[in-house]
């Protein structure tokens, strides 16, 4: 089974969109197996433009953080076009 989706993020004051693939294999109705796929080019501009965020990229376990919660009428700025 193939889900498309769009992860956003915030970069200072962009917002970056980029589109991603989930790969799961079924077996008996539960998914024995997941591959995420997405173009990490798609990022690299707004990640150069960022520096303060290149730590958490490289090493995404170590700098993991809860995740940023909106209230319902706060609205998402666009996403840039990747």
């Amino acid at each position: 089974m193939f889900i498309e989706f769009t992860l956003h993020s915030d970069f200072g004051r962009d917002t970056l969109c980029w589109p991603t693939v989930n790969r799961l294999v079924l077996r008996d109705g539960k998914a024995i197996e997941r591959v995420t796929y997405f173009d990490p080019l798609a990022v690299l501009p707004t990640l150069l433009r960022h520096p303060s965020v290149w730590w958490q990229w490289l090493h995404p376990l170590k700098a993991a953080r809860p995740p940023v919660t909106r209230n319902a009428t706060e609205r998402r700025k666009p996403c840039k076009t990747i």
